[in-house]
C-alpha cells in the first residue's frame, strides 16, 4: 500500500471517530433521536432509559431500559423489553458501509409474540408513520460475531387456537457436551395440549446459518405424548435438512393430530424409535421399530406439508398382529383383559360399552378428520396373535384422497382360505 493510500485511510478513519465523537456528546439528544426514528418507522412507541458510547477498536455501545410498546389491543403493554444490551461496532467496516458486530450480550430480554382473540390481527405486523425508505442495492443484514443471552424469556399467545407458551432461554458455558451453547425450556399449552419441553444446542448464532448443520437435543412432552430428539437440523426459519434420531411413546397414535395435523387411526399406547430425515419438502420418518398395544410394528413413514393438505405415504408391517390393536378404526377400544395393553381411558371406554345394552360401538367418527390430510398407506401382519379368531393373516392397502377414504384391497387369510374387501368410506 502506497504511503499516499495509507494515509488517505488513517485520516477517513480519523474523521469517522471525529462523526461518531459529535453523534454521541450528547446522550440525550441521540438516545432522542433514535427513539424517534424506531417510533417513525414502526408506528409503535419506542423507549430508552440510557444510551452509552465508548469509543475505541472496536466502539462498545449500551442501552439500559430498552421498550418497545405493543398495540393498544395486545395483553401484555411491550412487545420487547430489554434490562441491558450491549453491543461492539468494529471501525473499518462501517466507513465503508458494513455493520459488523462482534459481540452482542442481552440481559433479561422478554419477547411477547400475540394473536388477537379473533386472529385477525398480530403484533409482529406494523404500520409505520412515515413510509419504510427504499432498500439499496447490496444492503445487508448485520454481521454479527456472537450473542450471549442472559435469563431470556418469550411469550407466545394464540387464543383461538388455545395456545400459550412461555420459552426461557439462556446461553450457557457447558449447554452442550460441556461446550457453550443455547438451553430453552418451554411450557404452558400448544393448541388447547398441555406443553413441557426442552433443549440444548449450539450456541445463538448457529441457528441462523443456513448451510451449517445445527446439533440438538430435545425432550418434548404434548398431551398424553412425549419423545425425544437427537441429532442436527440445518435453518432454522426452513428447516433446509434434518438428521434425527426419534424415541416417542403416547397412549394412542390419534393423539398428535393437533400437533402434527395427521389424522391417525386410534390405537392402544405406542413405543417407537425411528430415524427422521428431511429430503427436499418430504419428512422421511425410517427405520421405524415399536410397538402398539401388544403387536409389534416397523416399516417406514414419509410425510409432506407442500400440497394443499397433508400427504402421508406409509409401508408398515407386524410379524405377529393382536387383531383387537385394530379395534380402535371401528370405535372400539383394545381388549382390557389380563394381559391386554390399553390407555386408562380406553379401559373407562371398554367398561361403559360392556355396560352398555347396544351390540354396535356409539362412538362418533371424527369425519372432518377425513379432510385434514391425504394418505396412501400399506399394513401387512404375518401371524395373529389371538388365536380365538379362525385369521392368520391380513394385510391392507388404504388411500385417503379428498375425504373419500378407500381399502384397494383389505385381505385376509381365514381357514386355510382368503378373503378379499374393498371398502370405500365418503
Amino acid at each position: 500500500m502506497s504511503p499516499l493510500r495509507r494515509g488517505v485511510l488513517v485520516l477517513l478513519a480519523l474523521l469517522g471517530l471525529l462523526v461518531v465523537a459529535a453523534f454521541v456528546t450528547d446522550y440525550g439528544w441521540a438516545r432522542g433521536r433514535v427513539e424517534r426514528m424506531v417510533t417513525d418507522k414502526t408506528g409503535r412507541q419506542f423507549k430508552l432509559d440510557d444510551l452509552h458510547v465508548r469509543l475505541g477498536f472496536p466502539i462498545r455501545v449500551r442501552l439500559r431500559g430498552v421498550r418497545f410498546a405493543n398495540p393498544e389491543w395486545a395483553s401484555e403493554p411491550e412487545m420487547l423489553r430489554v434490562e441491558q444490551a450491549e453491543f461492539s461496532v468494529r471501525m473499518a467496516p462501517l466507513l465503508r458501509g458494513r455493520l459488523v458486530l462482534p459481540e452482542v450480550k442481552l440481559a433479561k430480554p422478554v419477547v411477547d409474540l400475540e394473536e388477537s382473540g379473533d386472529g385477525a390481527q398480530n403484533n409482529w405486523t406494523f404500520k409505520p408513520s412515515t413510509p419504510p425508505p427504499e432498500k439499496k442495492p447490496g444492503s445487508a443484514l448485520p454481521e454479527i460475531g456472537s450473542i450471549a443471552v442472559d435469563q431470556g424469556l418469550l411469550l407466545f399467545s394464540r387464543p383461538k387456537e388455545g395456545s400459550a407458551v412461555r420459552v426461557l432461554v439462556e446461553t450457557a458455558a457447558d449447554a452442550l457436551d460441556g461446550k457453550p451453547g443455547l438451553r430453552i425450556q418451554a411450557g404452558g399449552t400448544y393448541r388447547k395440549l398441555a406443553l413441557e419441553a426442552e433443549a440444548v444446542g449450539a450456541p445463538v448464532l448457529a441457528l441462523l446459518d443456513t448451510r451449517t448443520p445445527y446439533p440438538l437435543r430435545a425432550k418434548v412432552r404434548f398431551g398424553g405424548t412425549q419423545a425425544s430428539l437427537t441429532g442436527t437440523v440445518t435453518g432454522l426459519a426452513s428447516l433446509s435438512a434434518a438428521d434425527l434420531q426419534l424415541e416417542a411413546a403416547g397412549e394412542s397414535f390419534s393423539d398428535v393430530y393437533p400437533v402434527l395435523g395427521l389424522s391417525l387411526p386410534p390405537t392402544p399406547p405406542y413405543r417407537i424409535k425411528a430415524r427422521i430425515l428431511r429430503d427436499g419438502a418430504w419428512w422421511r420418518v425410517h427405520d421405524l421399530v415399536g410397538s402398539m398395544g401388544d403387536s409389534d410394528l416397523a416399516g417406514r413413514v414419509d410425510v409432506t406439508y407442500a400440497k394443499q393438505r397433508p400427504y402421508m405415504q406409509a409401508d408398515l408391517t407386524s410379524k405377529v398382529l393382536d387383531l383387537d390393536d385394530l379395534a380402535g378404526l371401528v370405535g372400539v377400544p383394545p381388549a382390557t383383559g389380563p394381559g391386554e395393553t390399553a390407555s386408562a381411558g380406553q379401559k373407562q371406554e371398554a367398561a361403559r360399552r360392556a355396560a352398555s345394552p347396544k351390540l354396535l360401538p356409539d362412538v362418533p367418527f371424527k369425519l372432518e378428520r377425513l379432510r385434514a390430510m391425504d394418505a396412501d398407506v400399506k399394513f401387512a401382519a404375518e401371524s395373529l396373535r389371538n388365536k380365538k379368531n379362525a385369521i392368520d393373516h391380513l394385510s391392507v392397502h388404504a388411500i385417503l384422497a379428498d375425504g373419500v377414504l378407500r381399502t384397494e384391497p383389505l385381505n385376509f387369510g381365514i381357514g386355510g382360505g382368503g378373503v378379499e374387501s374393498r371398502l370405500r368410506v365418503d
